[in-house]
């Protein structure tokens, strides 16, 4: 009598139940590891950004028009489109595009690339820009800067913190220039500031 050999019901449960169980591990772990990168790359971008206002507000006097978040792919910047000036004068060799919101969107007739929201102060029509705010929307992909009309008035803005979860609310954010010039406060995560604002802290 010839003895089949081969896996019972049993065992083959066994196994796909581990393997299972390793994959519930594994994934979000692999999930985690994502976002930390694309927010290391974020953080490197708000930098390169920092880096080319200031050298263009040493050559001009002033920071970019701010920046509506979108911007025509190809031609001559509008006034809303405050980062594309950086790569047509030279400071930056392209645009960077919010990872976080990554994708064409259609603004005010004009298709473009999602890219890094700048708002910048005094407002137009004053040529002279002192203070400046660049964000990401974070890994929720959600805009937390509140009702932001005008950076010139203040700002409401919830941070984006790692430790409450690799996913959680808020932006990832940096201020440069001369807050001074605020008419409004600036709330940063309930905290009023006047004239001024703490350190960016990623930076």
């Amino acid at each position: 009598m010839v003895r089949r050999t081969g896996f019972t019901l049993i065992e083959l449960l066994i196994v796909v139940a581990i393997i299972g169980i390793l994959a519930a591990i594994a994934v979000p772990n692999f999930m985690n590891a994502r976002t930390k990168a694309t927010i290391a790359r974020v953080v490197s971008d708000l930098k390169a950004v920092t880096q080319a206002m200031d050298m263009y507000r040493l050559d001009r006097n002033s920071y970019i028009n701010e920046n509506e978040s979108y911007c025509p792919p190809k031609g001559n910047p509008s006034v809303e489109c405050g980062l594309a000036w950086l790569t047509q004068l030279g400071y930056m060799g392209s645009i960077p595009v919010d990872p976080f919101e990554n994708k064409a969107v259609t603004a005010s007739g004009t298709t473009g690339i999602d890219m890094y929201e700048v708002a910048v102060a005094p407002s137009q029509p004053n040529p002279i820009k002192k203070f400046f705010n660049i964000s990401s929307r974070g890994p929720d992909q959600d805009e937390d800067m509140g009702s932001r009309t005008d950076l010139m008035l203040g700002a409401s803005i919830a941070t984006y913190h790692p430790s409450n979860g690799v996913n959680s609310n808020g932006d990832i954010y940096i201020f440069g220039g001369d807050a001074s010039v605020l008419q409004g406060p600036l709330i940063i995560d309930g905290k009023t500031y006047m004239h001024n604002y703490p350190g960016n802290s990623w930076f």
